[in-house]
């Protein structure tokens, strides 16, 4: 329901669909009883068969590759899974796509481009870490490590905890 409303409120626009797989949180009586109150049609796709979700799925397994790619290139231990693969989806949400029209999903639901202007911001913030490096004598790995504990995207503010 919070879900339901947040999307109405943000898109101004109601659902009509909703395609979801077979798991078992969306095939309950309840479930399928709330979607039938709210007039929302449920379509399930057959069983393993994620073919039928294509589009999401090849947009999960992009963000799960941008991960990898970011733990292997700044060897950092899979304790830092979670983080990167936020990170992952915060910049794939604020990339350009050609099923959007070269718009970026960012864009086309809050109807204005996002600012990217805090990037900037982390890059001399990284700057300044190497530069402390150097001055500390920490270890790359030890460095690499306080920077990605330190640096996160925040979902309820316009900031990034440093």
């Amino acid at each position: 329901m919070k879900f339901k409303n947040m999307v109405e409120t943000q898109s101004g626009c109601k659902i009509q669909f909703l395609r979801s797989d077979n798991g078992k949180e969306y095939t309950s009586t309840k479930f399928n009883q709330f979607c039938e109150e709210v007039g929302i049609e449920h379509q399930l796709t057959a069983p393993y068969t994620p073919k039928q979700n294509r589009v999401s799925e090849r947009r999960k397994r992009t963000v799960m590759e941008m991960a990898r790619c970011m733990l292997h290139e700044m060897e950092l231990s899979k304790t830092f899974w979670v983080e990167v693969a936020n990170t992952a989806a915060f910049m794939q949400n604020r990339l350009p796509t050609k099923a959007l029209n070269d718009k970026t999903p960012f864009e086309a639901w809050y109807g204005f481009k996002p600012s990217l202007a805090f990037l900037k911001c982390l890059v001399v913030f990284v700057l300044l870490m190497f530069h402390r490096l150097s001055v500390t004598n920490l270890t790359r790995k030890q460095f690499q490590a306080s920077l990605w504990a330190t640096v996160q995207f925040q979902k309820t503010t316009k900031s990034i905890i440093l």
